[in-house]
């Protein structure tokens, strides 16, 4: 990928928003771990309990893989669930930024641990 340091940042921004964001009600032992057997601790805020994390996994939560994209051409126009590191450098990045999901992936209701999920609007404006 050609180096876009704005509109990465911003893309990396949003997805980091999303992402932390996982979600759950109940408060989960620590730290949580995903398919991949990445572990994430949580944090509360509120009444709301929030991965403190982001995630990192390569795999949905049914073991199913999730499409490695290292072109920046083939990123803009993929329209299934797919995913990257940031700068394609994932031995620098991994643990640093976690993994770039696309909003297909995010849509797909599958990306978190189970029993976790990346939170809606009505989450958000509670957090608010």
């Amino acid at each position: 990928m050609k180096k876009r340091p704005f509109l990465f940042f911003l893309l990396s921004l949003f997805l980091s928003i999303l992402v932390y964001g996982c979600s759950k009600e109940e408060r989960p032992p620590d730290p949580v771990t995903d398919i991949d057997g990445n572990t994430y601790k949580t944090v509360r805020i509120g009444t709301q309990i929030f991965m403190a994390e982001n995630l990192r996994t390569k795999r949905f939560n049914d073991g199913t893989d999730i499409q490695l994209i290292e072109s920046g051409d083939i990123w803009r126009s993929i329209t299934t669930p797919a995913f990257c590191w940031y700068e394609n450098d994932e031995t620098s990045n991994k643990v640093k930024f976690g993994a770039l999901y696309n909003a297909y992936t995010i849509d797909s209701a599958k990306l978190c641990p189970v029993g976790w999920h990346v939170p809606g609007d009505e989450e958000w404006k509670k957090l608010e």
